[in-house]
């Protein structure tokens, strides 16, 4: 029985930490704060049902806390561009590339990765 419930235990903890793994390598990364500088190239493409809508696409280096510059591609899924000037943190996954961005005060933005 003291077996049993040593390999259940150790099952149990192999798919908890296999799925911690698999969670922060596809969508854990590093973060990144970006400017828009630019107004973004505007793209359309096709839903499921056919109907066309317009988003924007980024291309622009980041910086992380400590300085370090990343190129990236990220947009947003709107039929408008973001906001120039406004700063994004972004969180970059090197196999995924960004997974999530967010619109931060420049007050929250490191002074390294300005």
């Amino acid at each position: 029985m003291k077996k049993f419930i040593i390999t259940l235990v150790s099952i149990f903890v192999l798919v908890i930490g296999g799925g911690i793994f698999w969670y922060k390598s596809s969508y854990g990364g590093h973060t990144y704060y970006v400017q828009i500088t630019e107004e973004g190239d505007r793209k359309t493409d096709k839903d499921s049902r056919g109907n066309v809508y317009g988003h924007y696409e980024y291309n622009l280096d980041g910086k992380d806390k400590d300085g370090k510059k990343q190129n990236m591609t990220f947009g947003n899924l709107e039929d408008r561009p973001m906001k120039r000037d406004a700063w994004i943190k972004v969180t970059y996954n090197k196999v995924k590339g960004v997974t999530s961005w967010e619109e931060v005060e420049p007050s929250k933005v490191p002074d390294k990765a300005k």
